[in-house]
């Protein structure tokens, strides 16, 4: 980190202002790491930064970056790459759209793509060499149940979240017996700021497949160091999921339909 001089190890966390990723920070400094946060809302890094720096006694570095900008992206990935002490990496930003594709604003998908799947891949690139070189990391990309299924009027965030399951379980292969290890987190429904982002209204969801944010990162570090490649830390929408990925695609549709929003145009 610039202008220091720890020796603990980093955690780099986007996505870290709210939700998913600002529970991730706040347990990786409980266990000791220094913090590079990411986000595009400053001032909430800001807050966020303040606590735990109070609270744990680690540094924290904001970093305020749009990662729907590629070249934003590139120049943290850089970043990112140029330090030695980066042990942890969290995938966790990212964003949905709703309504049927045709529909969606072309500039908005190309910005879920670029937050969701592309800087997700090029962080992971970036960190990933200085992880293998010292044989010890551990990466965690932020999927969602919501990737083992085909989900119209989110047929962008569905395919994406999916690419992003694959992207991991493929690394793991790649990765066993290397010291690295790497995970996909596929919470089920958590209260975050999703469907405001998504613009969408509440749907009902049974209280047994919600989980709290908090409970969500505990079930993936636990997860993690059992070494489980697929998190999917609510029990309800594990068993849920499992099941239904077996059905037949009209089954399938069916069920989803039930628990997404319709085209809201």
């Amino acid at each position: 980190m610039e202008g220091d001089t720890s020796n603990k190890p980093i955690a780099a966390v986007t996505g870290a202002s709210s939700g998913i990723g600002a529970c991730f920070a706040e347990r990786l400094a409980g266990r000791g790491s220094d913090l590079i946060i990411v986000a595009r809302r400053r001032e909430r890094l800001e807050k966020l930064a303040k606590t735990i720096e109070e609270r744990f006694g680690v540094a924290v570095e904001i970093r305020a970056v749009d990662l729907s900008d590629q070249t934003a992206t590139r120049a943290l990935a850089e970043y990112l790459g140029s330090l030695d002490r980066v042990y942890t990496l969290v995938n966790s930003a990212g964003f949905g759209t709703n309504g049927a594709f045709a529909s969606v604003d072309a500039a908005r998908i190309e910005q879920e793509l670029n937050v969701d799947m592309v800087a997700l891949v090029m962080l992971t690139r970036a960190v990933l060499p200085g992880m293998l070189a010292r044989s010890k990391g551990d990466i965690i990309n932020v999927s969602s149940v919501g990737g083992f299924n085909a989900a119209p009027y989110f047929a962008t965030y569905s395919g994406i979240k999916s690419g992003v399951i694959t992207f991991t379980e493929s690394l793991y292969g790649e990765l066993k017996g290397t010291g690295v290890r790497v995970q996909v987190l596929c919470p089920g429904p958590v209260p975050t700021e999703f469907n405001e982002v998504a613009g969408v209204d509440e749907t009902p969801t049974p209280g047994v497949m919600i989980q709290s944010a908090e409970d969500c990162v505990a079930g993936s570090l636990r997860d993690l160091e059992k070494g489980k490649a697929v998190s999917i830390p609510n029990t309800a929408c594990r068993w849920i999921f499992r099941f239904v990925r077996h059905l037949p695609l009209s089954l399938r549709l069916a069920f989803v339909s039930g628990m997404v929003p319709k085209d809201p145009s």
